[in-house]
């Protein structure tokens, strides 16, 4: 896919994601620390019972077939019962995993966009409940609507996300609601296709180092991440940033 060649490229939004983060590194890891920590312990919460219950169940059937073969009869295989309360602990793992998601969505957004306008960003700046609102339900309705193309078909979902990459920034930024949000960042997406999907690969493979640093990493990567994509959405949109040297530490 083509990108056009008017517009900003990835590279220079990773290089000022870099170095705005460079730039506030104790800040940026200060405050992320805690969220991200929650977030691997979250995911460990939900993952581990599931692998152990996998390696449970193929033990079994693993037992069960050694006997019916010894026994000389036929394995029918063998079916995997969750317990409720199991499965109650699971769903209240997803569920606060989602909800953790969707905070760190916000408060990323809303780091980026303090790093491209270069302002100090303190705890006290991030955490405040203070205009979350629309963003939250920008980025629990883009959750839902990616979930449901992901549903469909795996297609169908990548296209929702690519599509809604900008519409957290763009609710926190002009204060659109969740719809309007959306079709705005829809609007964007489609007018720069190749720039998106770029932006959002780049974004991608610096997730993707941080979880290789054993999770930690992505203390960094969340805030890089952001400050790249803030960037990137104001050039797009045709709105002035500034450059990472000029950002407050």
């Amino acid at each position: 896919m083509p990108t056009d060649p008017t517009a900003p490229g990835v590279g220079d939004a990773l290089r000022f994601g870099r170095d705005a983060v460079r730039a506030r590194l104790g800040t940026a890891t200060g405050l992320f620390a805690v969220p991200v920590t929650l977030l691997l312990a979250g995911t460990a919460a939900l993952s581990l019972p599931v692998l152990a219950a996998t390696v449970d169940l193929l033990r079994t059937q693993a037992e069960a077939q050694s006997a019916a073969a010894r026994a000389g009869g036929s394995f029918a295989g063998t079916s995997a019962a969750v317990a409720p309360g199991a499965l109650g602990a699971l769903l209240g793992a997803l569920i606060a995993l989602q909800v953790l998601t969707v905070l760190l969505q916000v408060l990323g957004a809303r780091f980026g966009l303090a790093a491209v306008d270069g302002r100090a960003m303190g705890a006290r700046d991030l955490w405040t409940p203070r205009g979350l609102g629309r963003p939250a339900a920008t980025a629990v309705l883009l959750g839902v609507l990616t979930a449901l193309g992901a549903l469909l078909l795996s297609l169908p979902g990548v296209v929702v996300a690519l599509l809604g990459q900008y519409a957290v920034l763009l609710s926190l930024d002009r204060g659109f609601g969740p719809a309007t949000a959306l079709r705005e960042s829809a609007r964007l997406a489609s007018r720069h296709p190749g720039t998106t999907v770029l932006l959002a690969l780049a974004v991608a493979l610096v997730g993707v180092a941080g979880w290789l640093a054993c999770g930690i990493g992505l203390v960094v990567a969340y805030p890089v991440g952001w400050a790249t994509t803030a960037w990137l959405y104001r050039r797009l949109d045709g709105l002035p940033a500034r450059a990472a040297g000029r950002a407050a530490s």
